[in-house]
């Protein structure tokens, strides 16, 4: 090992021991490294030094100058983990493209001693929401915080076009803050007081309220909404999630604030040993909860391990969820106790990815042979836990196609209404109906989402009416639907657009349909 490495090492071993007998480090000078070592002490103060410019550790000035360890190199190693009940071990990929992520979350929870406040990057469907639950599931494994403690999630999206709500919601309010503030209420911080905050779209939350935040990060105290004489107290951990580019869109001061960055690679950089396994998971997820086997052709496989999922594992989810539902019809219609998933069964968009198979043959081998895949009924899914609301879903199914045909409905009509039905079932069991903007974002293109909220926003401006979050959703929805349907040479034939071309004929306000 080199000089710089030893110095290194060293200086880690110094901080953590002084973090479990203090709480918190207060730096080494390069003469105390030199005494540990036996070196000299201008060998070590330029070891120390190179260090610093690399990043790895900080400097405190002083006299003498401190060095420490910066906290996003602290690896867990360090901390002899191996009695501790690993919940990371559940995310496929832990130990192959997420190792990195995931030394980062354990470190940024078992940091003394409160933990590090975490900013997740990442694009939409990495598995953002997924990391920051690991991660309290895992501080409270090692009973870094109380078994009580809550765990608060908060979209900044849900009311990113009203500011003074979105810090309502996280601070609360004060009695006669705005009209209708009726009576104090209790934010978000409040609630989460002695555990975590999860944050997600935090670029959605104003300057203004990036400063509340980061107030409370350095001195554990904030103010209601229409306080200002009186401050309040919170001991939380914040997590922190974005899709975006964070110099552009969040407060140096603020970032500076979040000692712990960690980046999440999208499907696309993981191996397909990884992707392998989580399709195998979601199928199975499927198979348990529908009660049959379901038999998956080699070329099915191969089309979802190569296809070019853009909105990552979230996407991948739903497009599997869609394909078992939609064999599922079939095997019902046809009285089948094994479901059967075929190429013909799934769109365009997804069997493309068999062209990619020549130049990546070898590689996909390894895991896909000519045979079907089948998935036990019984199977166990390692990164989905049990849903009563989808298998409700499958029974519902069932119950319908026996209720059309006790009303005599043919068979070609029953499966044309069961496949509105799932269509729709997918995209609302997928978005969960919870205003959660990135679940939107996994069915429908961010594109349609963005022009659909850009239209709003100038109704409310015009009308001078705030309209429901769920707006966003059915409206986003439906024209993505619409334009599906286009695509598809469906033209779109209904009372209402004729309706609607009058009307705006009448009113010079609005232009022409």
């Amino acid at each position: 090992m080199k000089r710089i490495e030893v110095v290194y090492k060293t200086l880690e071993k110094l901080c953590l021991d002084n973090c479990r007998e203090n709480g918190y480090v207060k730096g080494f000078t390069a003469s105390e490294i030199a005494d540990k070592l036996n070196i000299h002490r201008t060998n070590a103060s330029a070891d120390l030094n190179k260090l610093f410019n690399e990043g790895k550790i900080e400097k405190i000035k002083a006299k003498p100058v401190l060095y420490k360890i910066n906290p996003s190199n602290i690896t867990v190693d360090n901390y002899n983990e191996n009695v501790i009940k690993d919940v990371f071990e559940n995310i496929i990929g832990a130990g192959i493209s997420l190792r990195n992520a995931v030394q980062q979350a354990k470190a940024a929870i078992m940091y003394p001693p409160n933990g590090l406040n975490t900013l997740i990057l990442g694009e939409t469907g990495t598995g953002k929401s997924l990391l920051a639950e690991t991660m309290y599931k895992y501080a409270l494994d090692i009973k870094k915080i109380s078994n009580k403690a809550p765990f608060i999630t908060f979209n900044c999206a849900d009311y990113a076009n009203n500011q003074e709500l979105l810090i309502s919601q996280l601070f609360g309010v004060k009695k006669g803050a705005y009209t209708g503030a009726d009576k104090d209420r209790k934010g978000l911080v409040e609630k989460a007081d002695g555990g975590i905050l999860f944050l997600d779209e935090i670029h959605r939350l104003s300057p203004q309220g990036q400063e509340m935040l980061f107030y409370l990060i350095d001195k554990g105290l904030y103010r209601k909404l229409g306080e200002s004489d009186i401050t309040n107290k919170a001991q939380i951990l914040i997590i922190c999630a974005t899709t975006e580019d964070i110099s552009s869109v969040l407060l140096k001061t603020f970032t500076r604030r979040i000692p712990m960055i960690i980046k999440l690679p999208c499907l696309n950089e993981r191996t397909i040993e990884e992707r392998y396994t989580i399709v195998k998971s979601f199928f199975s997820s499927e198979a348990s909860c529908i009660k049959k086997d379901i038999f998956v052709s080699s070329n099915v496989m191969k089309s979802f391990l190569l296809y070019d999922c853009t909105n990552n594992i979230g996407q991948l989810k739903s497009d599997i969820k869609l394909c078992c539902a939609r064999a599922f019809l079939e095997s019902m219609m046809g009285k089948n106790e094994i479901v059967y998933i075929h190429s013909e069964n799934l769109p365009s968009y997804i069997i493309k990815g068999l062209l990619l198979y020549k130049e990546r043959k070898n590689e996909i081998d390894k895991y896909i042979g000519s045979d079907n895949k089948k998935f036990h009924q019984g199977g166990i899914n390692p990164i989905d836990e049990k849903d009563d609301k989808k298998i409700s879903f499958y029974e519902a199914l069932e119950q319908k196609k026996k209720s059309l045909e006790l009303r005599g409905v043919n068979e070609s009509d029953i499966k044309l209404i069961m496949s509105i039905d799932i269509d729709t079932y997918v995209k609302k069991y997928v978005s969960d109906i919870n205003d959660n903007l990135e679940d939107l974002y996994k069915v429908v293109d961010k594109k349609i989402v963005d022009i659909v909220r850009d239209f709003l926003d100038e109704a409310s401006a015009l009308l001078q009416k705030q309209f429901d979050g769920k707006i966003l959703y059915a409206l986003s929805m439906h024209i993505a639907s619409s334009i599906e349907r286009i695509s598809n040479g469906k033209p779109l034939k209904t009372i209402i657009l004729k309706k609607l071309k009058k009307a705006t004929k009448k009113n010079s306000k609005y232009p022409q349909l």
